[in-house]
């Protein structure tokens, strides 16, 4: 059943649309996913920022005075009293700190024992307090935050510990050493884990997060999660079925300070969630934010319902109204449809409806209207046309009829009794063409006189209609000279008298001329311009079963109807059973489909290899070579073949 193209319209369309849509609508379902997990992302980037800013703050504080003393202590080194003094000042006025001390080691080379000294100011409820730890209870060489302060090159965080004998509590310390040549100093400030735990604890309470502190050696500080607090990532890890997952994910990006986000489950809060980390500045601690996302997935998939059932609404009237758009535009074109059938059918007087409007049917329609009065226009032309073609291919055809009479009437001559055989092949490249040949035997049957056989092959320059009226007038003078002629030089010298005469076009004509002594085997042979024949043999060798090919050489004369010259021929004796081979240079210049030559070499290699048995076969074996050579290329110019075999007789 055929289907009109309103319908095909609104099909193509509305399914168009469909997938459109389709493809939209997941475009859009995915952006908006990927949109509200970035929302997600990006809130608790905020959280991990916030968050970041108000801890990193604090650890900067504190950084910055414990350097700040270090770099006072290294340039002004002041004394014992004044650094005390500076360490109850930065107490006070940093009140996140809970301790602060400066030890003193002279190096060994010192005189003055007394310069050593560890004092240590802490805070305890509102008031600041003063400890030694140079004493002997405290035992200051054997604490492990002192010995590694001994292996430091640089300020470093210690991990969480309990400070027994001065702090009495659990704290993490930044380690500031400073070596030089009088010893050993060491400037320490203090946080308590509980301040670090009642800060995330009022963030977590404040945004429903979870929210996480990692120390530098990646120990845990939770605000609320006490099954968490102080583990270590490393122990963590090995705890799976204990542990929440994200831990595990996030344990070699946090061993390498990176930051980042990824979605997981958080067993905390029973519920995918959103995870966000970033270390807290340049104090080798790593803050991390776990967000729950239901809430917000649950509106994105209501979101989503809501738009398939307005796309579907929306494709509907959509289809609608295409179809009552289509309907109407197309209307116009089922008459111009209508019209096309009838013009195939030849009725070009069929009636055009009236362009209905001023738009692109309108002007397809008026075009239609143009095209019916050019093709009837065009169809008149063509027929007349094609008349005069038909009558000029008839008188070419005629032209070629009486072009080919004027050459003799048989392309053959086998004549036993003379002991000669010929053999002519004339190809146009046209209709009509310039090549020429003509041959006639002289036979005035006296014994004074031997047969003679005359022969002529020539190409007039150009082809076509007038290189065939050319070669017209030259094959009627040589019929006309020929026989009073004595030999070929005359014969050319004579013919080239008369073509030179009112020559107004410049034509001109290469042309070789011999006679053969069908007695004697003396042949006279004269060239004006065209190439000298091949002279062939039968290879009587046992080593060789190739025939013998030899080009006939002289210095050739000019192309006829130049200008006046005098031909001189050549005179030699060819041996019994030997050919003579002439050609134009239809058949050296034939080329292939690449452009390539025939050429001389490939003509003596055919003529080489052949079986040398008559005229007929050695013509119709090079035309064999040269087609397969041309592979059916379209012949360049006119081609003619002369073949003679002269067999020998007895006067």
């Amino acid at each position: 059943m055929k289907s009109s193209l309103t319908t095909r319209m609104v099909l193509w369309i509305t399914l168009s649309v469909i997938a459109i849509f389709t493809v939209i609508s997941s475009y859009d379902y995915w952006f908006t996913h990927k949109l509200l997990n970035l929302q997600l992302r990006q809130l608790a980037e905020l959280e991990v920022s916030a968050s970041e800013t108000e801890v990193s703050d604090m650890l900067d504080r504190l950084q910055h005075q414990a350097d700040l003393t270090a770099s006072l202590i290294k340039h002004v080194s002041p004394s014992q009293n004044k650094i005390e003094s500076m360490l109850a000042t930065a107490m006070r006025q940093n009140k996140e700190a809970y301790g602060m001390a400066v030890i003193v080691e002279p190096s060994n080379s010192s005189q003055n024992k007394a310069e050593a000294y560890a004092s240590y100011f802490f805070r305890r409820g509102e008031s600041l307090n003063f400890v030694n730890l140079a004493s002997e209870s405290y035992k200051l060489r054997q604490k492990q935050w002192y010995l590694q302060a001994l292996q430091l090159d640089s300020p470093r965080w210690t991990e969480p510990y309990f400070d027994d004998g001065a702090g009495e509590i659990l704290m993490t310390t930044y380690l500031v050493p400073i070596r030089n040549n009088k010893g050993f100093t060491l400037i320490t400030i203090d946080i308590a884990v509980s301040t670090l735990q009642k800060m995330l604890a009022q963030m977590e309470d404040k945004q429903g997060m979870s929210i996480y502190a990692i120390t530098p050696g990646r120990h845990i500080i939770s605000g609320n999660d006490e099954s968490l607090m102080l583990l270590q990532l490393d122990e963590v890890s090995l705890q799976v079925n204990k542990t929440p997952f994200l831990f595990n994910t996030l344990l070699d990006k946090i061993k390498n300070q990176q930051s980042g986000n990824f979605s997981t489950y958080c067993p905390k809060i029973k519920e995918a969630c959103e995870i966000s980390y970033a270390p807290l500045g340049d104090t080798h601690w790593t803050l991390l934010v776990g967000y729950s996302h239901v809430d917000l997935a649950a509106q994105l998939n209501t979101y989503n319902i809501r738009r398939f059932l307005q796309i579907a609404c929306g494709v509907f009237l959509l289809a609608f109204v295409i179809l009552a758009i289509t309907r109407r535009q197309f209307l116009p074109l089922k008459e111009l449809d209508k019209a096309t059938k009838e013009f195939a059918q030849g009725k070009l007087d069929y009636t055009l409806p009236a362009a209905p409007r001023n738009d692109e049917i309108g002007s397809l329609t008026q075009s239609f209207s143009q095209m019916q009065v050019s093709l009837k226009k065009h169809i008149k032309e063509l027929q007349h046309e094609t008349k005069q073609r038909e009558r000029i291919n008839s008188e070419l055809r005629t032209a070629s009829q009486i072009q080919l009479s004027l050459l003799p009437s048989d392309n053959k001559l086998n004549d036993t009794s003379l002991g000669v055989q010929l053999s002519a092949y004339l190809q146009p490249a046209r209709a009509v063409g310039g090549d020429l040949y003509y041959y006639h035997i002289q036979d005035d049957q006296s014994q004074e006189n031997s047969p003679l056989l005359r022969f002529v092959i020539g190409d007039v320059s150009d082809k076509g209609v007038a290189a065939a009226i050319f070669m017209a007038r030259v094959v009627t003078a040589i019929k006309a000279i020929e026989k009073q002629a004595a030999n070929p030089a005359d014969l050319l010298t004579q013919l080239n008298h008369q073509l030179v005469e009112d020559n107004e076009a410049c034509m001109f004509v290469t042309l070789l001329a011999g006679t053969l002594d069908l007695h004697s085997g003396e042949l006279k042979i004269a060239s004006a311009g065209h190439p000298m024949p091949l002279y062939l043999r039968n290879s009587n060798t046992s080593t060789s079963k190739n025939n013998t090919v030899t080009q006939i050489t002289q210095l050739n004369g000019p192309a006829l109807g130049l200008y006046e010259y005098e031909f001189e021929a050549l005179e030699i004796t060819i041996e019994p059973n030997s050919y003579l081979f002439a050609y134009t240079d239809g058949l050296d210049e034939a080329t292939n489909p690449q452009g390539e030559l025939y050429g001389e070499e490939n003509i003596i290699t055919c003529l080489q290899t052949q079986t040398l048995s008559d005229t007929n076969t050695l013509i119709s074996d090079t035309l064999r070579a040269a087609s397969q050579f041309t592979n059916g290329a379209e012949p360049a110019d006119d081609l003619t073949l002369l073949a003679i075999h002269w067999v020998g007789i007895k006067k």
